[in-house]
């Protein structure tokens, strides 16, 4: 028999604690879930009833759907849990996945040019040993057929909750909150946008052919000048780049909105 002990030390909190293990051992009982996914998933159910809902701007909705594309594509070469752990979105790191023997930065936008913004001289900067990858996506308004933000996050929840560990799903929430957006699909007035791949994504290598900027930029100027600079900012436009011949296994996956 499985057992778990879940107990609190602020007695004038025993009612609440109560109600809180009957929703844990509800979706331990009633939906089949370890006590531990249950645990988070009640958890992070109760912070989003009590947190104040704030919207997410399109860009950014735009760009966490190029994400779970991404994400998707991992996970049917290397399976959910390979797929979450890969996911980088949410801690801050330079590059949006790290498989075990390369890096993927993914951009999106919705614009007709495939002109995207670089955050810093690091984010088309493969790591010592580790080849990276650039992957860009074109979304379109996709009318009747199309997807909409919270059908993608539901879609990878739902998976992630089914195929991976409840840290998995966990990890995509924190994402979400990362950019400031609410666990109930309630407080998106304008989330009945559908949305659909424009073209086949850009898979392009980073290496020398690909136009970036780099720390060497900073090399000519005086050490106490480029200590200054703290951050930069610019686009690329990559529309018309032939894409990379050969590419890992993960890239080679078909691209779909999840």
């Amino acid at each position: 028999m499985r057992m778990a002990r879940l107990r609190t030390t602020q007695r004038q909190l025993l009612r609440d604690f109560h109600d809180l293990l009957c929703a844990v051992a509800d979706r331990v009982v009633d939906r089949g879930r370890a006590p531990d996914q249950a645990f988070s998933e009640t958890v992070q159910a109760w912070r989003a009833l009590l947190d104040r809902p704030r919207a997410m701007s399109l860009e950014k909705r735009i760009g966490l759907m190029g994400e779970l594309v991404m994400l998707t594509a991992i996970a049917a070469s290397h399976g959910w849990q390979t797929a979450a752990e890969s996911w980088r979105g949410s801690y801050g790191e330079e590059h949006d996945f790290g498989l075990p023997s390369y890096d993927i930065e993914v951009k999106t936008t919705s614009a007709e040019e495939r002109n995207h913004t670089i955050h810093g001289l690091s984010q088309l900067t493969p790591s010592a040993d580790r080849p990276l990858w650039l992957v860009s996506l074109q979304l379109t308004r996709g009318g009747a057929h199309g997807r909409t933000f919270t059908q993608c996050v539901s879609s990878v929840r739902e998976r992630l909750t089914e195929h991976a560990t409840g840290v998995a799903a966990e990890m995509l929430d924190q994402r979400l909150a990362a950019i400031s957006h609410p666990d109930t699909a309630d407080f998106l007035p304008t989330d009945d946008e559908r949305w659909s791949l424009r073209s086949a994504p850009l898979v392009l290598k980073v290496d020398e052919h690909l136009p970036r900027l780099d720390h060497s930029l900073l090399r000519g100027l005086p050490p106490e000048s480029a200590a200054r600079i703290s951050q930069v900012d610019y686009n690329i436009n990559v529309t018309g780049l032939p894409g990379s011949p050969e590419r890992p296994e993960a890239l080679q996956s078909e691209f779909f909105l999840p």
